[in-house]
C-alpha cells in the first residue's frame, strides 16, 4: 500500500489482548491520502469495537 501510486483502502478485522487477558475484536478501516505535492504519506483510518 505504502509503494502504491494510488489512493487505496482497507479493512482488517482482528483481536487486541488486553494484559488482564480480556480480547476485544475490531474492524479496522483505513486509507492512503495523496497529498499536494503528489506524495502520498499520510493515512486516515477508523477501528470499530465488533467484540458483540
Amino acid at each position: 500500500m505504502r509503494e502504491s501510486p494510488y489512493n487505496l483502502s482497507r479493512e482488517l478485522n482482528f483481536r487486541i489482548i488486553h494484559k488482564s487477558g480480556r480480547i476485544k475484536w475490531v474492524h479496522q478501516i483505513y486509507q492512503k491520502i495523496k497529498g499536494q505535492d503528489g506524495r502520498s504519506d499520510k493515512y486516515q483510518g477508523v477501528i470499530y469495537d465488533v467484540t458483540e
